[in-house]
């Protein structure tokens, strides 16, 4: 391969910036250089650095003098060390002669005896699959940007995701939320270098371009919508980087994600007898009876079995493979063969190896038996599933109830309000001793006797009776207060309204998103 693959291989490999020279020297170590020539560090440092000050589809970045890393890893470019960095010339003599290359021994690359019948394939087609099979998928966001930019408006991120995967512009288990993550990540470094963010998140989940002036950094709202559709909460506008419940479930994601891995390369590293059993112990977890051994081949054991699914009993038949780089549409051919032959409805392929495309629409093709492929990854999922060669460990993770501080807080606003509005209600006017005294009726003049010269008038029932009505009744400024303690109250019941229907839009988006 070229300097170039051979030190993308190297990086990819490392997972960390590494000068030139360690990269020539592991590049040479791991005999990966089709051609030398006189000064391979001198050639590979002059490769890095014209790949490097490419503007589109670019890989390397440089990020000290004369090291690189790949873009993919988010690292920080630095432009002084770019632009010091010597440009050499590049070395267009030929060698007398190229260097001698042996294959490398590979499990991966031996295949299993007795498939001699079908045409073997030749070495070139074997390294163009192995190639195909191990090739690197450009970035999301540049990925993301290319189909949005051809399309006339938004896209939710499930369409995104199936549309890259449908152009074979990403592997095939991308999902929608590993998408959203890629493109806020983006987002944030064009931030972050003070650039202009390049993606946007509707009301519904739809994706677009965003179409920002350039130095704008991206908005709270933005923000605020990524964070709401991945579920990351959000601290003074920026995503929150500390320890909580949504960061660790994420690392239990990834936890789980390489458990998966490491599940399908024990099984695949396993003997021909010991992954037989492991296969009848997950298919009898999985709810399968009667399991009989019908034909024995150097590909593997060939399986019925029985599975009541609701009142309908059914009849599989289950191909065990080991060994072999892929399963082929061949295998799958032959497994529907065998379907007609045991009167059985439906089957199952069992192998940890990656299925080609060809067997992908084979074993989806309309009207013909359906033949599950449980391979790759599926088949570590399954184990998982079903607990057949795992452990799992329940830990309490504990957080900060949001919705408990909420309450306090509004609560303790109300109280504050209320006791502000009884401390701002004007007291009552006091009365004298002499007019707080009860009246006393003076003894009624007799008959014919008029009353004493200087005495007050006595009020009569009717009098001290409206004279009590007009004390009860609240004064203007009760009745200011009163009217101003309602609009406050009514202000209140409209936001409380306002956030549970932000909140109920927050959870419809999550749930279109997911």
């Amino acid at each position: 391969m070229t300097f170039y693959e051979a030190a993308l291989r190297v990086l990819e490999r490392e997972g960390k910036p590494l000068h030139v020279n360690a990269i020539t020297e592991a590049a040479l170590k791991d005999n990966l250089l089709s051609h030398v020539g006189k000064s391979p560090e001198e050639v590979m440092q002059s490769r890095l650095l014209a790949m490097a000050r490419r503007r589109t589809d670019r890989k390397v970045v440089a990020t000290a003098m004369l090291t690189y890393g790949l873009v993919e890893w988010g690292i920080p470019e630095d432009p002084v060390a770019l632009a010091a960095s010597p440009e050499l010339p590049p070395d267009g003599e030929k060698p007398l002669r190229p260097r001698e290359r042996h294959p490398i021994p590979s499990p991966d690359k031996v295949r299993i005896a007795g498939r001699g019948e079908r045409p073997r394939k030749g070495r070139r087609e074997e390294d163009h699959e192995e190639r195909r099979r191990r090739r690197r998928f450009p970035p999301l966001p540049e990925v993301a940007f290319e189909i949005l930019s051809q399309v006339t408006g938004p896209m939710s991120a499930v369409d995104l995701a199936a549309a890259a995967r449908e152009r074979e512009l990403v592997s095939e288990d991308l999902g929608a939320e590993a998408l959203l993550n890629a493109l806020r990540e983006d987002n944030r470094r064009r931030a972050e270098a003070g650039r202009k963010p390049a993606f946007t998140l509707g009301a519904h989940g739809e994706v677009s371009v965003e179409r920002a002036v350039a130095g704008e950094a991206p908005s709270v709202e933005l923000e605020a919508a990524f964070a709401y559709a991945l579920g990351v909460p959000l601290t003074e506008g920026k995503l929150e980087r500390g320890p909580g419940a949504t960061r660790l479930v994420a690392q239990a994601a990834e936890h789980r994600r390489q458990i998966v891995r490491l599940v399908r390369r024990r099984l695949g590293d396993m003997d021909a007898f010991a992954y037989e059993r492991a296969g009848l112990a997950l298919l009898e977890q999985q709810g399968f009876r009667d399991l009989k051994v019908i034909k024995r081949s150097k590909d593997g054991p060939l399986l019925t079995a029985r599975r009541k699914d609701g009142l309908t009993e059914l009849r599989w038949v289950v191909q065990v493979l080991k060994g072999g780089p892929e399963v082929e549409r061949e295998d799958v051919e032959d497994l529907r063969k065998d379907l007609t032959q045991h009167g059985a409805q439906l089957g199952i392929v069992l192998c940890p190896a990656e299925v080609t495309r060809d067997a992908r629409h084979e074993a989806q093709a309309g009207g013909q038996s359906p033949v599950l492929l449980w391979c790759a990854d599926a088949l570590a999922e399954k184990h998982i599933e079903a607990k057949v060669g795992v452990g799992s460990t329940s830990i309490e993770v504990w957080d900060l109830d949001e919705d408990f501080f909420r309450r306090c807080r509004d609560k303790g606003r109300e109280d504050e309000r209320s006791r502000r509005g009884r401390e701002e209600r004007p007291p009552a006017p006091a009365r004298s001793p002499a007019s707080s005294a009860a009246p006393v009726s003076a003894p009624a003049a007799p008959a014919g006797m008029a009353a004493a010269p200087g005495a007050p008038p006595v009020p009569s029932e009717a009098e001290r009776q409206a004279l009590a009505e007009r004390m009860a009744q609240p004064t203007a400024e009760e009745r200011e207060a009163e009217e101003r303690r309602r609009r406050e109250e009514e202000k209140l019941r409209a936001e409380a309204h306002e956030r549970i229907e932000a909140a109920e839009q927050q959870a419809r988006l999550k749930r279109v998103t997911t």
